[in-house]
C-alpha cells in the first residue's frame, strides 16, 4: 500500500481512539432502537469500512476506512451479548460463549495473512 511505518502507527492510533469513543454513540442507538437495528447499523458501518479498505490507495482513504471499521466494531460485539438473554437458564454460559467467539474471530486475520503470502 506504500504506507510508511509512521503512517501505519498513526492509523492504528486513530483507530484505537475511535474504537474507544464509538460505544458512547452506538450504545445510544442500542438503547433506543434495540440490538437488531444497532447490529444492522454497526455491521453496515464495518462493511462500508472494509469496502473502503479494499479500494484504498492513499493515506486519507485508509484513514477514513479504518475509522469506519473501528467505529462500527464495538457495537457488533455489544449486540451479540444480548443473545444471552434468550436463554434464561444458561444466560451466562451463552454470553461467555459469544464473548469467546468474538476473541476467536481475530484468528481469521493471521490465516488470511498466511494465505496471502502462500499464494504470491
Amino acid at each position: 500500500a506504500g504506507l510508511s511505518l509512521d503512517q501505519t502507527t498513526q492509523l492504528y492510533s486513530m483507530a484505537a481512539a475511535v474504537n474507544y469513543v464509538a460505544p458512547l454513540f452506538l450504545g445510544y442507538v442500542l438503547d433506543k432502537l434495540g440490538p437488531r437495528w444497532c447490529s444492522v447499523l454497526s455491521n453496515g458501518i464495518v462493511a462500508a469500512g472494509l469496502v473502503g479498505l479494499s479500494c484504498a490507495t492513499e493515506y486519507n482513504t485508509f484513514a477514513l476506512a479504518l475509522a469506519l471499521v473501528a467505529f462500527g466494531g464495538p457495537s457488533c460485539q455489544q449486540c451479540l451479548l444480548h443473545v444471552g438473554n434468550l436463554f434464561a437458564k444458561k444466560r451466562f454460559f451463552v454470553m461467555g460463549m459469544v464473548a469467546e467467539s468474538i476473541t476467536l474471530s481475530f484468528a481469521v486475520l493471521p490465516v488470511m495473512d498466511i494465505l496471502w503470502h502462500s499464494i504470491e
